[in-house]
């Protein structure tokens, strides 16, 4: 190759690199604002937990740290002559705020919390009957973060259904920004990395290499690029379709020479060499249906098959076209999906506790859900762990 030549290839290889790097840039900008929305989410929520409960007909309702100091105190319930939360009794330990007769009716339920055994109490003040709960306040690993203390009328038992309502939704919210964020920095380390480091050895070592190295460092980065894209791709998708604006934009296709052809796609990027079997049944596959949402749903399917699957095991792909829908069935003989865990499937970054090193995202069953309901389909999956599983999709064309 001249020197002309070579550089006319290295000036359009570095065109490449950076139009795809704008790509990822504009990308994880959207991906951050995505983040951002989360958490303006997580935040409105607490304000509309913290207001409804404000509205609601609690005497109190309170968090204690791990020593029983107050954290937060939200209520009317009064000791003293005065409402508890006037009282300045963040920072103070319960038995400090409580009536004496209060405190030692309870007292004997405090080491409960710490066994993670909730306590109901009922007691008397002032003539009136009130009814203490508390709740151990633990982590998603399961570690005690503190005590929630809530006190009402003995009237009032039906609270406690609202309030244990909201405080899933916060804390299904804060754990879903937390698996986001942990995703996002873990997911792209290792291609930026690479990317990096590619880029600083070309730099430094570029004009003394050999062309087929050159080439080589190129592809390193190409690659890291689009791992990123494609992880920022699959954020943006559950993005849409958690604030439903996941576009379905269908048209008529053959879905058979369609699925032919992402085959031999899935099977040029499968790097442990599965051999999938595609068939089709029916007559007439050209459809009318959103071809790029079924490929999301068909690439996920399929690439998850082979990636759960040992090396050289075979992957059945069924197409199946009827009057009124089309079926897709892919099995495998993988490593299937725990019990415990068929609840979560379809969880934005949620994957099977028997997954050990396989690389992942958590995100491939989550799309295929999304694209599926937005096509009004339906998905059944059965699986045996340690054998295998066989996932039917159904969508309908009327």
């Amino acid at each position: 190759m001249s020197y002309f030549e070579q550089e006319k290839n290295t000036n359009y290889t570095a065109k490449a690199i950076s139009e795809n790097l704008d790509e990822t840039r504009l990308l994880l900008q959207e991906a951050l604002r995505e983040k951002e929305r989360l958490e303006e989410a997580l935040k409105l929520q607490a304000y509309q937990n913290k207001t409804l409960i404000q509205n609601m007909p609690f005497e109190l309702v309170a968090l204690l740290d791990n020593n029983l100091i107050y954290t937060m105190v939200e209520g009317r319930f009064v000791t003293q002559n005065e409402p508890l939360a006037e009282l300045h009794v963040v920072g103070k330990h319960i038995r400090e705020t409580l009536p004496s007769e209060i405190y030692s009716k309870i007292e004997t339920y405090l080491s409960d919390i710490f066994i993670r055994i909730e306590s109901i109490i009922e007691f008397h003040y002032e003539n009136k009957s009130y009814i203490m709960k508390l709740i151990p306040l633990l982590d998603q690993s399961g570690y005690q973060l503190g005590t929630i203390e809530f006190i009402f009328k003995g009237t009032d038992h039906k609270i406690f259904e609202v309030s244990n309502s909201l405080q899933e939704t916060e804390k299904e919210l804060t754990e879903l920004r937390n698996r986001f964020i942990s995703l996002v920095s873990h997911e792209f380390r290792t291609p930026l990395t690479t990317i990096l480091s590619s880029a600083e050895l070309m730099e430094f070592y570029g004009e003394k290499w050999a062309w087929e190295k050159v080439l080589k460092h190129i592809g390193f980065i190409k690659s890291s690029v689009t791992s990123m894209t494609t992880l920022l791709n699959d954020i943006l998708i559950i993005g849409k379709a958690e604030s439903d604006k996941l576009s379905f934009d269908p048209y008529e296709f053959d879905i058979a020479a369609f699925g032919l052809k992402l085959v031999e796609e899935v099977q040029f990027a499968d790097e442990t060499s599965h051999k999938i079997n595609f068939s089709q049944e029916g007559s007439d596959f050209n459809v009318f249906a959103d071809w790029k949402l079924i490929r999301n749903i068909l690439w996920n399917l399929l690439t998850n098959a082979t990636k759960y699957s040992a090396q050289d095991t075979i992957v059945e792909f069924e197409l199946k076209r009827e009057p009124d829908k089309i079926v897709f069935t892919i099995k495998d003989q993988g490593i299937g999906i725990p019990q415990n865990d068929r609840s979560r499937l379809f969880e934005p970054f949620h994957r099977g506790n028997n997954v050990g090193n396989i690389p992942g995202t958590g995100l491939g069953l989550a799309i295929v859900k999304r694209c599926i309901d937005r096509h009004l389909g339906e998905i059944n999956i059965s699986s045996i762990e340690g054998v295998g599983t066989t996932i039917q999709v159904v969508i309908p064309l009327t």
